[in-house]
């Protein structure tokens, strides 16, 4: 009797860098020469960074959230069609979890393809990269 069971999906945050690169088949990345001119940021903006000084936005995640918020906020303010999810819930063919920040298509569902993943992480750059490309591969 052969058994149909599906191999059990790893949650994001469990792939570190090399893993990660492995499951996307890469070997390196490629910098990324964005060409765009620069934008002002916005008068709310400036007085929400100033007001964000009460926080401590070095040693707690959840404070650096705040920072994370408004500058996705400013970010897409002028994109109507865009909205900003937290904590939303997404998988691929072999991981799945909760992302910290999604950027997708303004309607009150969330489905493929999505734009962009902010993955916000105390100290470790490199399980956040590792985290970050897993969760993108499943915008797809």
């Amino acid at each position: 009797m052969s058994s149909n069971k599906k191999p059990k999906k790893q949650n994001f945050s469990s792939f570190d860098k090399a893993k990660a690169f492995k499951q996307l088949n890469l070997k390196d990345l490629l910098p990324w020469d964005l060409q765009a001119e620069p934008v002002q940021p916005r008068d709310f903006f400036q007085q929400r960074l100033a007001r964000l000084k009460n926080f401590d936005l070095e040693s707690c995640e959840e404070s650096k959230k705040l920072l994370i918020d408004a500058i996705c906020e400013e970010a897409i303010d002028v994109f109507v069609r865009l909205k900003i999810w937290k904590g939303a819930s997404i998988e691929s063919d072999v991981a799945n979890g909760y992302v910290d920040y999604l950027i997708a298509e303004n309607k009150r569902y969330l489905e493929a393809p999505m734009l962009c993943i902010v993955e916000a992480k105390k100290d470790d750059f490199e399980q956040g990269l590792a985290q970050c490309l897993v969760e993108m591969q499943a915008c797809h």
